[in-house]
């Protein structure tokens, strides 16, 4: 197992919650909504630069579900997915690297 466990620091929760965002609020509105939590939200940089990375996954994973009218299974199984095939971000040795 790695340092960071199972996820090795990728934050499911981030991108589905910016998955679930964009497709019930489109992507524009999902990101306003995101980069005011990430610009009034103090983390230390390196988190933020996570974060943001997974927003825009999730966001890309959102878009497509409201487009293609995704069940809310299929956009989790498909953040599930982002994070199986090293598609989300995490902090690897002090830098934004793929989980």
């Amino acid at each position: 197992m790695s340092p960071g466990g199972p996820l090795n620091g990728a934050s499911p929760p981030q991108s589905t919650g910016a998955a679930l965002l964009a497709e019930d609020l489109g992507p524009e509105k999902a990101l306003e909504l995101l980069e005011a939590h990430e610009t009034y939200i103090r983390n230390a940089a390196l988190d933020t630069a996570v974060d943001r990375f997974n927003n825009n996954a999730g966001i890309e994973i959102g878009t497509m579900a409201r487009v293609e009218g995704w069940s809310e299974e299929e956009l989790l199984n498909a953040v599930i997915e982002a994070l199986e095939g090293g598609q989300l971000a995490c902090a690897v040795d002090g830098e934004v690297g793929r989980c």
